[in-house]
């Protein structure tokens, strides 16, 4: 049976610090109409508040290292942050034909979004080149180190400038169908966005408390979406995952770096559902199993670029990346940490991914909350 964690409001702050090595956040008040098929069937109408936090899963073959964790075979993380975005819990485990086509009037807005947006940085593109065009000339014609210098400098300044205007009409149509979405869905409860460090076992924001419907709930849904908002500098911009560290080959440790730029859903589910109590707070915990992303994944093949790194995304070691994503995606689980040790081991786990195809690889890509048939 699935199971949330409960924890009495009174002693919520200081338990959640202890055992989940995260503080209990903000209340959120919910005052969205309750729509049909968002109120459990088994539902007294009373309010319960829900505590969520995220775990790096069970780490019985990681050690934690002064400078990121080793999760055996070879593989030391130095960084491994994910982005992570909207995340609701619903009463169904199935989708019901309301979610469907609610899921379809968002992608159909979503995709005229991305028009939109392609036909915005076709322009940019073109600013960008002359840019390049202009310092180039520029450049062979400069005498000096020390106007070069200054040159590349410039050239550097005024890209950045259409980069950071490129993230935010981004995320201006980001957050425009987010703020759509909310409105339409009762169960999204939390908005996102989150940034978790895996290795850390931080998340920032806080995650808020909040109040739904007591009753029985069976499934999870969330996503993992590109951060618009980080410093210039920090890799984790525009991407939803990313990881940094080292992979020993041929006893050398080679660096490495996996990005992933796309949203990804999510779907955890179990069978049984849980029952949510109001006057408490149900704690609970969704897990990333960091140690089996990359289990099995032999980076003997990959392609090294001119510094010797391992560069893993969609289009490049494109093999690779497919593998860690589909690792990724299938061992998320959830459920109680019941010793409070702050993880969630093969026993406490209640819900996991759900495998649409039955091929063992958990969810495959999403068109933005639409399987893929």
């Amino acid at each position: 049976m699935l199971t949330f964690k409960k924890v009495s409001m009174h002693f919520c702050s200081s338990l959640l610090i202890s055992t989940l090595s995260v503080a209990c956040g903000p209340k959120v008040e919910e005052t969205k109409e309750i729509l049909s098929g968002s109120k459990p069937a088994d539902s007294q109408g009373k309010n319960a508040d829900i505590q969520l936090t995220f775990a790096a899963g069970s780490t019985a073959t990681a050690l934690k290292l002064a400078a990121g964790m080793d999760l055996g075979s070879g593989v030391i993380l130095s960084d491994a942050r994910i982005n992570i975005g909207k995340i609701k819990i619903k009463p169904t485990v199935e989708l019901e034909e309301s979610e469907i086509e609610q899921k379809k009037e968002i992608a159909a807005l979503k995709e005229e979004k991305e028009e939109q947006l392609k036909k915005q940085e076709e322009t940019w593109e073109e600013s960008k080149k002359s840019i390049e065009k202009k310092y180039e000339e520029l450049l062979d014609s400069a005498a000096k180190e020390s106007e070069k210098r200054t040159l590349e400098s410039a050239a550097k300044s005024e890209k950045a400038v259409i980069e950071a205007s490129i993230a935010a009409a981004k995320k201006s149509a980001e957050d425009e169908l987010e703020s759509i979405a909310a409105e339409k869905d009762a169960d999204l409860k939390w908005k996102g966005s989150y940034v978790y460090d895996l290795i850390a076992n931080a998340v920032s924001p806080e995650v808020p408390t909040v109040s739904l419907l007591d009753g029985t709930y069976k499934r999870i849904e969330f996503e993992l979406k590109p951060n618009r908002v980080l410093d210039s500098s920090d890799p984790l911009l525009n991407n939803s995952v990313y990881i940094a560290g080292s992979i020993t080959l041929n006893s050398v440790a080679v660096p490495f770096t996996f990005s992933m730029k796309l949203s990804e859903e999510f779907k955890l589910k179990g069978n049984q559902g849980t029952s949510v109590k109001p006057d408490i707070v149900n704690a609970l915990v969704i897990s990333f199993q960091l140690s089996n992303w990359f289990n099995g994944i032999n980076f003997s093949s990959a392609a090294l670029n001119s510094d010797g790194t391992i560069v893993i995304d969609d289009a490049t070691n494109a093999s690779i990346f497919a593998m860690i994503k589909a690792k990724m995606k299938s061992s998320a689980k959830y459920g109680e940490d019941e010793d409070g040790d702050g993880k969630l081991e093969d026993a406490e786990s209640d819900g996991d991914s759900e495998d649409d195809d039955k091929d063992g690889a958990g969810i495959e890509d999403k068109q933005e909350g639409v399987d893929k048939e």
